[in-house]
């Protein structure tokens, strides 16, 4: 009798234990979103949280779990997002070039291989997380590239206007030309570029280079080589290979400096070589829609009239670079979300 009421007791404790696990494993199997279909579990959602709770920790910061959990969520349903439009795009990211990428994050902070991995196990993440990470930053960072960024140029005329408005003293130009139009403009206009990049410490020789190889380019282009063609073989930018193409784009929305290069231009032709904030670039007009680009444009000075050095000028406009970009980024992917189906149960 007592070694039946033992055994019993015995069989409980086991169904107790296999009651609880079982009822953890679907605590951390619950769903607590969906992604146009693609599930994310409390488990994956835990493993988000973990190296962020442990970074705030760390600074001897309180953490606000709940908040946190919102904000990685968001985080998590966005990379989704981001993703589904990557491979809907055809942006492609190679196991070599991620190996690249760790490599290249390994040598920056002068660690070998077990060092890294002890310091992603210390701060709760896995080799194997870390590289999914890392996979998903680049094709953000291309997507990125390719929507938006080869879109966004910061004119002279708008840095010298952010240095007025900081500075009333400052005289305001008279010195730009605008330039004749005939007719109205075009609603919108189909683009594609080429973009040969430069950095913001590049020489002056150097940047003249970049123009000399564009130049080169266009006359290829004008000898018959077909541009989509020019742009998967020189483009830096991230429609390279899709030959360029930016699709429709609003007329007003386009940059000034880029409207100026474009003036004058009939459907098929390209234009001139154009300085942008991110390199030299060429644009060649595929359609237009309700209008025309009007006469070319007359060469105009940027605002001589203030004196401020050219370190100046170029911090401004990676300043406003990076606002533009900040804006537009969170559009776009307000604009993903809004087209997406969501579903969230935190």
């Amino acid at each position: 009798m007592l070694r039946g009421l033992k055994a019993a007791i015995v069989v409980s404790g086991l169904l107790t234990v296999f009651f609880s696990v079982s009822s953890t494993a679907e605590t951390l199997d619950r769903i607590v979103a969906t992604v146009n279909g693609q599930i994310i579990t409390l488990r994956d959602l835990n493993e988000r949280l973990t190296p962020l709770v442990r970074a705030i920790k760390n600074q001897g910061q309180p953490v606000d779990m709940e908040s946190l959990k919102r904000k990685a969520l968001d985080l998590m349903i966005d990379q989704r997002l981001i993703l589904d439009e990557a491979r809907r795009r055809g942006v492609e990211v190679t196991d070599e070039q991620v190996a690249q990428a760790i490599e290249k994050i390994i040598t920056e902070n002068k660690l070998d291989q077990a060092q890294f991995e002890a310091k992603l196990t210390e701060n709760g993440q896995t080799m194997a997380q870390f590289r999914q990470n890392v996979r998903a930053e680049i094709a953000r960072q291309r997507l990125v590239e390719r929507e938006i960024a080869s879109r966004v140029v910061i004119s002279d005329e708008e840095v010298y206007s952010y240095l007025r408005s900081r500075n009333p003293g400052l005289a305001s130009s008279s010195g730009t030309t605008s330039a004749g139009k005939s007719g109205s403009s075009p609603r919108r206009v189909h683009l594609r570029n080429i973009l040969l990049p430069f950095t913001s410490s590049s020489t002056e020789s150097e940047v003249k280079n970049v123009v000399v190889k564009a130049e080169k380019v266009r006359d290829e282009i004008g000898r018959g080589l077909d541009f989509a063609k020019a742009a998967v073989q020189y483009s830096a930018a991230g429609n390279a290979r899709q030959g360029g193409d930016l699709g429709f784009l609003n007329w007003e929305d386009i940059d000034g400096r880029i409207r100026a290069g474009l003036q004058g231009l009939k459907e098929g032709e390209v234009s001139p070589p154009i300085p942008t904030g991110q390199g030299i670039q060429l644009f060649q007009i595929v359609a237009l829609e309700g209008g025309s680009t009007g006469k070319k444009a007359t060469k105009s000075e940027p605002a001589s009239d203030i004196r401020v050095s050219a370190e100046e000028r170029e911090q401004v406009r990676t300043m406003l670079m990076e606002k533009r970009l900040k804006d537009n980024y969170e559009s776009w992917t307000r604009n993903l979300r809004s087209k997406a189906v969501i579903k969230i149960n935190l």
